[in-house]
């Protein structure tokens, strides 16, 4: 692992990478700005100029998955009803679309698509850890209301897993952006390269899972308390080109066109 100094964020960025490493632990608590570039993915703790940016305000984000349970937690976002898993607030847990995402319009990662993630934890305690983090494609004529988890990789592509590796987790501390007005904790940027080759009808589908699963003396995480978690994508923003002609912009990417990955867990 490498370290070095991300000046446009004044934050520190660590580079993970896979698939030569084992399981790895993506630290996003040592302080606003902090990033780590991880298996073509970003994740970012935001910094009070981003926080901006979301501010509460009608129109402003798009809370897409909403879960919510003391220990562990875990969902994804579907149209279905009832609602799957430990998803919570049916108003805020609906399907998304490769149309509805936007690329990133933070500086330095205009290639990536962003999904925003908002901790709503005790601030007694603030840490929680997230075990599990995928993002599917599912082909329109197999619809948003999915309602079953396993049906969503048989029916569809994994084209990222936290896990691809190995076992892997990502450590948060709420109290870095607890309080009113501070909506996003952090974002998630996934390189839009990875969704090459898909239309802009197909649905995503993200499964999250965050808590303490079963282990000695707090090893295996920081539990989920009274709070919900939630993933949103920003409104406002301006249409993306399609996943097909994407990959020609940049220099470099015009070798990735038609590329599909699947991963089987």
């Amino acid at each position: 692992m490498r370290k070095t100094v991300l000046c446009g964020l004044c934050a520190v960025m660590y580079f993970l990478l896979a698939p030569d490493i084992g399981a790895v632990t993506i630290d996003l608590t040592a302080g606003r700005g902090t990033t780590v570039y991880y298996d073509n993915a970003y994740f970012i703790e935001f910094t009070q100029e981003m926080q901006t940016t979301v501010s509460s305000g009608t129109g402003v984000i798009d809370p897409f998955l909403t879960i919510q349970k003391k220990k562990i937690e875990q969902g994804f976002n579907s149209d279905a009803i009832p609602l799957v898993l430990d998803t919570t607030r049916p108003m805020w847990n609906h399907s998304i679309q490769i149309s509805d995402l936007a690329l990133s319009p933070i500086p330095g990662y205009s290639l990536y698509y962003e999904f925003l993630l908002d901790i709503n934890e005790p601030s007694r305690t603030g840490l929680i850890t997230q075990h599990e983090l995928e993002v599917y494609v599912v082909p329109y004529n197999e619809g948003g209301d999915i309602n079953n988890y396993a049906a969503i990789g048989s029916l569809g592509d994994l084209i990222w897993d936290l896990d691809r590796v190995e076992d892997s987790r990502i450590e948060y501390d709420y109290n870095l952006w607890s309080g009113s007005g501070q909506n996003i904790d952090s974002a998630f940027l996934i390189d839009a390269a990875l969704f090459s080759g898909y239309s802009p009808d197909d649905y995503v589908y993200l499964y999250a899972q965050f808590g303490r699963l079963s282990g000695p003396n707090g090893s295996a995480g920081h539990r989920s308390g009274d709070g919900f978690e939630e993933y949103a994508i920003r409104e406002g923003v301006a249409p993306i080109p399609e996943p097909a002609t994407m990959l020609l912009l940049g220099t470099g990417l015009i070798g990735l066109a038609g590329l599909r990955r699947r991963f089987t867990k």
